[in-house]
């Protein structure tokens, strides 16, 4: 594109040029879900009069604000967030942004980014994601999304209520991006993109997103790859854990089952309290066991009718390439809040360690000790945590496309660590965005010059895969699929290198015990 004004289906949109892109803020892709369109599918999105100025971000949902540790915390205060930012909550948040070349162009790949923070925040800020960087250098359109989170996107009320607009109720959330998908395909050739090449990609939540639309019928045809960063997921809750879930919501906000129509009147404050109360036993399916699983989709039978990735669900997307990969140290911030997860004594580390690991305790202390070459009790929880909360599944989910023919499936693995915080961090959760995105600039990226190698070599080949749905070229060649003999696995370090089967010593540990999938 060559201009800044561009007519989509609702009206004229003016966008705003830097630095090669022009950037298209707050479009809203639904109409209002607030008051009576509560846990409803979004209407469609409003048409305006006139030119819209799309200069500032839209509203983020409506959420918690949760957090790490106040140290992580301060990472995301180092760097001023861009122009047009705006952090205030709305229920209405349904809008996304628009990151496109300023020059001559169409049919460009189109790389749609969905956010993390489980299925209940915002986490990082969405302006980590801002596209500029990865648009200009790599000529592609990136999209980033807003959508329904918590419990005003994951209320299961289906079995509570007769309504039939209540039916998708515990999975508003994935309607919206399934809506929001559908405006891309729409709209975006106004923007120079490409609907017949559009590339989902997300981190953390924003990872498990994309794994739960690989598997939601609705979904189908709506993207042609997929980019899976730190966020496998290979469970969903059951009708009947969301119901269990639904119930308790209910009690803790003084309604009982018969009085669900009453949920629109209640003020978003108080969903909120209750949801803060409640998310200590209300987790996503992989991250407790045990407890209550709500605020994450729902395997209803219909909407997303198997568990993501198991025998019944693998023919969904079976056509669609996929990227996945981990970070060497995701645990140091996943599971960094405990006061003392830096500096744990030997007993402590082994405590919470056993809580997984069970009777296989001195053997995973073993191996992961051996791993972290005698390292200090942190350093061997921290590394045994990483591959429980991410690496594991992460293999779990290739083997499974391998094993069902999919297409293909490339992994990968982020290995280069940053010196923030003395380096105390490693390579940890959420580093990989800023090194996706270009923007070495935040500080979690840290100040190693290395870093820019690594973000330079990261994006090429995420664009790549967008483009062609391999992601090998230039200093990445070969980088051949995944398999069960080779493991084919591109370790991103300074310089990146091609490993097969890395720390596979680990990887026979997770598989002589359960499957992920039902262990989590």
């Amino acid at each position: 594109m060559t201009h800044t004004l561009v007519e989509i289906a609702q009206g004229r949109l003016q966008g705003h040029e830097s630095s090669g892109v022009v950037r298209f803020l707050g479009i809203p892709y639904a109409g209002p879900v607030s008051g009576a369109g509560r846990w409803r599918p979004a209407p469609p999105a409003r048409a305006w009069t006139g030119v819209r100025d799309a200069a500032a971000y839209g509203p983020r949902a409506i959420q918690l604000v949760t957090t790490a540790r106040p140290e992580i915390d301060a990472l995301h205060a180092l760097v001023a967030p861009p122009a047009g930012w705006r952090s205030e909550q709305s229920e209405d948040c349904l809008n996304l942004n628009v990151f496109a070349p300023d020059r001559a162009g169409t049919k460009r790949p189109v790389m749609v980014w969905l956010h993390g923070g489980g299925y209940f925040g915002e986490s990082p800020p969405i302006w980590w994601s801002e596209g500029g960087a990865l648009t200009a250098e790599q000529d592609v359109v990136v999209v980033t999304v807003r959508h329904r989170i918590g419990l005003m996107g994951h209320l299961h009320l289906a079995d509570l209520s007769p309504r039939a607009d209540l039916a998708l109720s515990g999975n508003v959330s994935i309607d919206d991006l399934i809506t929001a998908l559908c405006w891309v395909r729409a709209n975006i050739a106004a923007f120079g993109g490409d609907p017949g090449n559009v590339t989902i990609f997300g981190e953390s939540g924003g990872g498990a997103k994309v794994c739960i639309l690989m598997n939601t019928p609705a979904a189908q045809g709506l993207f042609h790859r997929a980019i899976v960063q730190s966020g496998p997921s290979l469970q969903a809750a059951t009708r009947e854990e969301a119901t269990k879930s639904a119930l308790h919501v209910l009690k803790a906000l003084g309604l009982d089952a018969g009085d669900v129509e009453r949920l629109i009147d209640i003020p978003t404050d108080k969903i909120l309290e209750v949801q803060a109360a409640l998310l200590p036993i209300m987790r996503s399916p992989w991250e407790t066991s045990g407890k209550l699983t709500g605020m994450s989709p729902v395997v209803d039978g219909d909407f997303l009718p198997h568990q993501p990735f198991s025998p019944a669900a693998m023919g969904m997307a079976s056509a669609v390439p996929l990227l996945i990969g981990t970070n060497k140290d995701e645990a140091r911030i996943l599971a960094a809040r405990p006061a003392d997860a830096f500096d744990m004594t030997l007993e402590r580390a082994r405590q919470i360690m056993g809580r997984s690991a069970g009777p296989r305790l001195d053997e995973a202390w073993a191996l992961y000790s051996a791993q972290t070459g005698g390292g200090a009790p942190s350093d061997v929880f921290f590394a045994y945590m990483s591959d429980y909360m991410e690496r594991d599944r992460s293999i779990v989910l290739a083997e499974r496309r391998v094993r069902r023919r999919a297409a293909a499936t490339f992994m990968y693995f982020l290995e280069f660590g940053t010196d923030v915080l003395g380096g105390k961090l490693g390579a940890p959760h959420t580093l990989d965005i800023p090194l996706v995105f270009g923007r070495a600039d935040l500080g979690i990226a840290g100040t190693d010059p290395d870093r820019h190698a690594v973000s330079a070599a990261m994006r090429a080949a995420w664009a790549a895969f967008a483009r062609e749905g391999e992601p090998a070229g230039g200093v990445l060649s070969p980088w051949p699929a995944y398999d069960e003999d080779r493991r084919a696995t591109m370790v991103f370090a300074a310089p990146p290198r091609l490993s097969q089967d890395p720390a596979r010593e680990a990887r026979l540990y997770w598989r002589a015990g359960q499957d992920p999938s039902t262990a989590c």
